[in-house]
């Protein structure tokens, strides 16, 4: 079913949103990976020094930033094709994914790796002590913390804001 009996520009749209889902989650697929990586490598050495773990939220809010233009452009995406097309938009299995766990799950999926990351790279420095040894660290911590936040308010924020 090649074309499926659409116009052109629906299925020019289609293979966009196509893309743009697979983006979205190859970039979580990539955070994870980095994260992975760099939580080994400060585990890994001789010096397990956790302050490295503070660029966690910079590095979180950068694939945040990705998460929701994605996200964003997917919600245009599917809107044109709703206005455009009848189709899948307008059937009952769509209505069933949309009020169902699906996105749900994935908001909150998104909200802990990205946002619960952060949260646990600073509670670590916290715990350890880290956090008051040096002004540095001590400021670069609070900054951090002030990213976390505005992590977790950008995700429950677009999640609001498409379900209006």
């Amino acid at each position: 079913k090649k074309g499926m009996g659409l116009p052109k520009d629906q299925l020019t749209v289609r293979a966009e949103l196509l893309e743009r889902l697979k983006q979205r989650d190859q970039a979580m697929i990539l955070y994870v990976s980095l994260l992975g990586g760099l939580w080994a490598f400060t585990f890994g050495g001789k010096t397990s020094d956790l302050r490295l773990l503070l660029i966690v939220p910079i590095i979180a809010l950068a694939f945040t930033f990705l998460a929701v233009y994605h996200d964003l452009n997917i919600h245009y995406l599917n809107k044109y094709l709703k206005v455009r097309n009848g189709g899948w938009e307008n059937s009952e299995s769509r209505r069933e994914y949309a009020n169902g766990v699906g996105p749900r799950l994935y908001g909150f999926v998104q909200m802990l790796v990205f946002g619960g990351s952060s949260l646990a790279a600073l509670l670590a420095n916290v715990y350890l002590g880290f956090v008051g040894s040096e002004v540095f660290f001590f400021v670069f911590w609070w900054f951090s913390a002030v990213l976390t936040v505005g992590i977790f308010l950008m995700l429950v924020g677009v999640r609001l804001w498409r379900h209006q």
